[in-house]
């Protein structure tokens, strides 16, 4: 079904069969096949100054990013949570410009203080002020996709620039099942129009708004996804598309979807080699988590919910620092996260297999009995070749004690306030961020 007039005549001028009673469109699978031909297989998803660019398709890891509008915020000061306001989502993208493992930022928390109607426009340029990576975003409609179009090329200096290498991208969600509303599907058609790359994000629920089944679950996205991107090339041949389709299933004992289950890592991860199966650049779900709190079953959630789509090969997983279900965010979860993410990367670098690796000759060396402690070959790669922690706790028991017993949580805690209170890396000339407050101003209140 698609809620969009304009989407439906490009549908019907390509050979669709459109019921205009019903909105129901069925797309012939030649013109899907060419849209999959059609669409960009290669791009990159640009930062401010070229020094953190991100190279799709993904070659040598999956990059992260961010979960995306939480409306709380568990609160680092007091643990308690609440509504977020502009000023959690400031320190919270500055936590993002500095932890240097995070990729890219989708702004995590929702204005709240905003009012309604201009709280996603202020998200998004909140963020393009606060982190020089790249940043992704969404919009409700096609006025708010051509404000956000408009402050980027304001940044990078006119559209054709901000085409050749778009700072920004966009998550733009059908409706399970089987729905693409008009104000979300126009603004991807927008989306295409300026280069600016769109994730058509499928959030189909297992015994909800989708079958039971994980199968069912992840062809019912597919078919979304594929509805969206024929759609964006109608609206512009080579339109850069992200094939995401994030399941798991509704607990049926509670009526909540599920986002730290053993169904939501094995659904993604199917979802990702569908991806490469039709050779689409993808993101998928990770850092899944029904918990409410940092700790034990956050940790565990998170980290079975990321290995899977990490092994597959998705492009891109985001879920950073999100809890309950993406419902609450948390800088001290970001922080953890991102520790357990540098675990993932280590195995995905598996083992390496050569002369020097091998290690012949220290064998030799040092011999039978002998302490490999204090071979020139450990000096020299213990820290290329070993993980090491930055947060966990690997030393005796009694040195643990005398430090204070510090935690993991305690110790995240601190890093998050630290990260957060510092200025952005490449901050914005105070001129462009005067012109974009202009530009906020005067549209937002026309849109």
């Amino acid at each position: 079904m698609v809620r969009s007039d304009k989407a439906l005549a490009l549908l019907r001028g390509a050979g669709a069969t459109v019921d205009p009673s019903t909105q129901i469109v069925k797309i012939p699978e030649s013109l899907v096949s060419e849209s999959i031909r059609n669409s960009s297989k290669e791009f990159v998803l640009a930062s401010r100054d070229g020094s953190r660019d991100l190279e799709i398709p993904a070659l040598a890891r999956p990059f992260i990013c961010t979960d995306g509008f939480g409306i709380e915020i568990l609160d680092t000061q007091t643990g308690e949570r609440r509504k977020s306001t502009n000023d959690d989502l400031v320190r919270f993208t500055r936590l993002g410009d500095n932890l240097e493992v995070l990729d890219f930022f989708w702004p995590i928390v929702n204005p709240g203080d905003s009012p309604p109607e201009a709280q996603m426009p202020r998200a998004f340029f909140t963020a393009l002020e606060n982190t020089g990576k790249h940043v992704q975003h969404e919009a409700l409609g096609s006025a708010i996709a051509r404000l956000q179009i408009d402050a980027a090329a304001l940044i990078v200096g006119s559209e054709r620039e901000l085409n050749r290498r778009p700072i920004f991208s966009a998550v733009q969600c059908p409706v399970a099942p089987l729905v693409f509303e008009e104000g979300s599907i126009e603004a991807a058609m927008e989306f295409a129009k300026a280069g600016v790359p769109v994730v058509y994000m499928s959030m189909p629920m297992m015994g909800g708004s989708a079958p039971v089944s994980i199968a069912g679950a992840v062809v019912q996205g597919h078919a979304e996804v594929l509805g969206g991107l024929t759609i964006s090339q109608l609206a512009s041949k080579g339109a850069r598309v992200f094939h995401s389709v994030l399941t798991g299933p509704i607990d049926m004992k509670t009526g909540v979807w599920a986002s730290g289950s053993a169904e939501n890592a094995v659904g993604n991860a199917g979802a990702a080699q569908l991806a490469k199966h039709v050779n689409l650049p993808s993101m998928e779900g990770g850092f899944g988590t029904c918990a409410k709190l940092p700790g034990t079953q956050a940790g565990y959630e998170k980290m079975a919910t990321m290995i899977p789509t990490a092994l597959v090969g998705s492009d891109i997983i985001t879920g950073i620092g999100g809890l309950d279900d993406a419902k609450c965010m948390s800088m001290v979860q970001a922080v953890i996260d991102a520790e357990m993410w540098t675990f993932i990367m280590r195995m995905l670098r598996g083992v390496e297999v050569g002369e020097s690796s091998l290690a012949l000759d220290a064998i030799k060396q040092v011999g039978p009995g002998g302490l490999f402690l204090k071979h020139r070959d450990t000096l020299v790669g213990f820290r290329k070749e070993l993980w090491m922690p930055s947060l966990g706790q690997r030393q005796g028991y009694e040195e643990w004690k005398r430090a204070g017993r510090p935690d993991i949580v305690s110790q995240a805690r601190a890093r998050a306030e630290q990260l957060s209170s510092l200025p952005p890396r490449n901050p914005l000339a105070k001129d462009v961020e005067r012109d974009l407050e202009q530009l906020f101003a005067s549209r937002v209140k026309k849109i």
